[in-house]
């Protein structure tokens, strides 16, 4: 068998005619027969980063992007509130091809929003193997002195225990929690603990709306701000290097997304070197967006975790985290949700073979070019951070927050209008769709949990003897005092979903009491030919919040129409056909349909030289694409709840 070496080298492009670029674009133009080229192939980003149809070189100068070597870390979620019952599942997990598990701690007392440790009793049931990394938060001093003590006691070692205070404070708005005495005390003072690591999370950033740049620059900032009070708490610049960990989200846009984890390691890598930790890899690990996932038609949520894990592996994440497909439903998923989010990561690992290849973008110029913008503006937006002080500072003067706000009002409206669209939700929704159960799990708090106990000191130390005393977790964290650093605006979580799902929610109350959704009458003028399209567009458009349609009946008159209506029991309609037959008979319909009762007239499609007539005959408004939906649809739920419609 001859060597590959002596094999000739193989031309891929031989036989094939090189494409040229203006030939290209002449075929386009013809194909879009005098439409604006940027309107229809160019989008933008959030970022107003652009996006082309097409790219044919790569970029000039690009610096490199250090890439994970083999496959990443499969890192599964653990959240159960019950101590034992995490345990089961991080077995479970473990067996069925996980590599370590995240296991997230209660946040704050009375939360039940993780593994609620309220003493050894709880913690003692706990796996505490290797590979579980545990992350913490408001509790975070209580509960690592009750693990570090647990895990002694049982002669165990937990691999990492990390959080992120910053990212607390800018979610929360205050933080208990004295960093440089975390890291000269709490952080010194374990003995059964690998690592205890400070993580600068982006996922805090992106579930309250933030742009790409705007994540990566946040992350960026805050783990320098880590770094810095590291190294004035007495730690060498590698050791203040290695206690930081990186965590960017990756979302359903996957080009982006793997451009995103792309130019946080480029970056991150930047600023190890200017540091002078040198030898400290830049790693970025990688989640899911929670702020992409759904409460309705949460199936679709796999798709979009795909789509996540999937940046994550090609992005060059060391780790990545899927969430479960019913995340946003209230309590704890189901064991098929927690499944599904650890198998999507072994496909992809295990018959994808996605991390047996060294940075699969490079050469791609698509995902080349957007991380050289991305790069660029977010280096720039950290850099402004920077000079004002930091995160901490651009988090306290509330400016942060505006730069989010901006973003999060255009998202609101796109969300409103359907150019942000849901799948699932604001487009293509299904009204009687099974949905993932809520599964709500409480704890109840030990007898005097409740209590607040104030320590005379805030060390290791004390906290480990108010633990041998018999105090709570909850009692202790309850008692510890504020830090100066405090906030008079958080960020506050951003779905785009939200407020469809919302509005579903009433829907499903209106049944539950009546029998029966919120409705409108379709008055279809003409053929099944001239309305079917914009019956089908106002259908989905009212499904979207729980709203239906009773349809008209086809090729009738005006006069069956409004007898249909009568006895319909509807108050308001919505007038579907075809520009042609709109102009013949939509004004006389929707004027005697007033007469009849109606006390809204709608029309699907745009009125152009006809608004006025429209408007005289009694047509209150229209529905199109891009029109306000959820406007449309609150309207009909505001006037339901006065008893106008």
């Amino acid at each position: 068998m001859a060597n590959v070496e002596d094999l000739p080298e193989l031309d891929l492009s031989e036989g094939f005619v090189l494409p040229d670029e203006s030939e290209w674009l002449r075929l386009v133009e013809s194909a879009l027969k005098g439409r604006d080229f940027d309107k229809a192939l160019v989008s933008r980003t959030y970022d107003d980063i652009r996006i082309e149809p097409l790219y044919t070189t790569r970029p000039e100068v690009s610096e490199a992007v250090p890439a994970r070597q083999g496959p990443w870390d499969i890192r599964t979620l653990v959240t159960h509130p019950d101590a034992a019952e995490a345990s089961a599942q991080i077995a479970e997990h473990r067996r069925c091809g996980a590599t370590s598990c995240l296991v997230r701690l209660e946040t704050a007392p009375g939360k039940g929003d993780g593994v609620v440790l309220s003493g050894p009793e709880q913690a003692q049931r706990l796996d505490m193997d290797t590979d579980i990394c545990i992350e913490a938060g408001d509790m975070a001093l209580a509960q690592l002195v009750l693990l570090d003590a647990e895990a002694g006691r049982q002669e165990r070692r937990i691999q990492a225990f990390r959080l992120d205070p910053v990212g607390r404070l800018a979610s929360t708005g205050s933080s208990c929690l004295d960093l440089s005495c975390f890291i000269s005390d709490f952080r010194r003072s374990v003995q059964n603990i690998d690592f205890v690591n400070l993580v600068s999370d982006g996922a805090v950033y992106e579930k309250a709306g933030a742009t790409d740049v705007q994540e990566l620059a946040a992350v960026l900032a805050t783990a320098v701000h880590y770094l810095r009070v590291g190294i004035d708490s007495g730690l060498s610049v590698q050791a203040a290097a290695d206690m930081v960990r990186l965590r960017l989200s990756t979302s359903s846009d996957l080009f982006v997304s793997i451009a995103k984890l792309r130019a946080g390691l480029r970056m991150w890598q930047r600023i190890l070197q200017a540091s002078g930790a040198v030898d400290s890899p830049a790693i970025i690990e990688a989640i899911s967006a929670s702020g992409m996932y759904t409460s309705r038609d949460p199936w679709v949520n796999m798709l979009r975790g795909t789509a996540a894990g999937m940046a994550g592996a090609i992005g060059g994440a060391f780790s990545i985290t899927v969430l479960p497909y019913a995340w946003a439903v209230e309590g704890e998923g189901s064991q098929l949700s927690a499944a599904m989010a650890r198998n999507i990561q072994v496909i992809l690992n295990e018959e994808s073979h996605l991390g047996a290849v060294c940075d699969p973008a490079a050469g791609s110029y698509a995902i080349e070019h957007l991380t050289d913008h991305l790069a660029d503006r977010a280096w720039a937006l950290f850099q402004k951070i920077e000079a004002g002080g930091g995160m901490v500072c651009a988090l306290q003067d509330g400016w942060f927050q505006t730069q989010v706000a901006g973003i999060v009002e255009k998202k609101r409206r796109d969300a409103a209008t359907r150019k942000l669209p849901v799948t699932g939700v604001s487009e293509f929704p299904y009204l009687d769709e099974e949905t993932a159960e809520a599964n709500i799990v409480t704890i109840p708090e030990p007898a005097g949990a409740g209590e607040l106990l104030e320590l005379e000191t805030v060390t290791y130390a004390a906290i480990a003897g108010a633990l041998d005393a018999g105090a709570s977790v909850q009692q202790i964290s309850r008692g510890l005092p504020r830090s100066g650093e405090s906030l008079a605006k958080v960020l506050a979580d951003f779905r785009a979903s939200a407020a469809y799902e919302a509005l579903r929610d009433l829907s499903d109350g209106y049944l539950e009491r009546d029998g029966q959704r919120p409705a409108l009458f379709g008055a279809f003028i003409g053929s099944l030919a001239d309305f079917s399209a914009r019956a089908m567009f106002a259908r989905n458009l009212a499904a979207a919040g729980g709203v239906t349609i009773i349809d008209g009946p086809p090729d009738a008159s005006d006069a069956e129409i409004i007898s249909a209506f009568e006895a319909s029991s509807c108050r308001e309609v919505v007038l579907c056909s075809g520009d042609d037959l709109y102009a013949a008979r939509a004004a006389g319909l929707a004027a005697a349909l007033k007469a009849a009762g109606a006390a809204r007239v709608w029309l699907a499609g745009r009125p152009g030289a006809a608004e006025s007539d429209y408007t005289a005959a009694g047509i209150d408004g229209y529905i199109y694409a891009g029109s306000d939906a959820a406007g449309f649809l609150n309207g009909i739920y505001d006037r339901l709840e006065g008893g106008q419609a």
